[in-house]
């Protein structure tokens, strides 16, 4: 297989880029998940290539709001947790019981990209859009 070491954040994983590569916030929660690296925060700006990004699930930070729209606005794949889903990221699933095939299975079923994105998007966020500075 062709592995790839990332030069993404501070955390070095090796990756296969003929998968899905995914790109989460923190690095603990990058263990659980297949083909996986952590940027050590929510700044996804310097990451290249098509991969798939997941945000913590926080739709009332107005930062990650900003960054979440920043990233459907650039085209990419990202994913958008279910309303159902209480816990903040992968590693507090994990805490509260989910297993890595579920959790995989509801990054795989709340992926979007493109005007889907921006749909789900709406609904989504928990925040007043006036309360957020057009800076993006």
């Amino acid at each position: 297989m062709n592995f790839v070491s990332s030069h993404w954040g501070t955390y070095n994983f090796s990756v296969d880029k003929n998968k899905k590569i995914y790109v989460v916030e923190g690095p603990i929660d990058s263990l659980f998940l297949d083909n996986c690296i952590a940027v050590a925060g929510a700044d996804f700006n310097n990451v290249q290539g098509d991969v798939t990004v997941i945000y913590d699930n926080e739709p009332r930070n107005k930062e990650i709001v900003k960054q979440i729209e920043k990233t459907i606005n650039q085209g990419r794949s990202i994913v958008l947790w279910p309303d159902a889903l209480k816990e903040k990221d992968i590693n507090d699933m994990i805490l509260s019981g989910y297993t890595k095939l579920q959790i995989q299975k509801i990054i795989k079923d709340n992926t979007f990209e493109g005007v889907a994105a921006k749909l789900r998007f709406t609904k989504w966020k928990k925040i007043d859009e006036r309360s957020i500075s057009k800076t993006i």
